[in-house]
């Protein structure tokens, strides 16, 4: 495998995941997200989430748009 197409997977993965932060705002779950996204399933979209932003998608949900009561 090339370097040039590591590259453009890793900018796709990273697109994914800032879209996945925006979608994570809604009241969408995680798994719906997932799909939207076009991840082959849940953990595959926790794992790569993860792996981007040291967190998974419910604790950046949580941590981003907790509603004060």
């Amino acid at each position: 495998v090339s370097f040039e197409w590591v590259k453009l997977l890793e900018h796709v993965v990273q697109c994914r995941i800032e879209n996945a932060k925006e979608l994570l705002a809604s009241d969408e779950s995680v798994k719906a997200i997932s799909y939207t996204l076009g991840f082959a399933s849940p953990s595959s979209f926790n794992d790569a989430f993860r792996r981007m932003t040291g967190e998974t998608p419910g604790e950046f949900r949580h941590r981003t748009f907790r509603v004060a009561h």
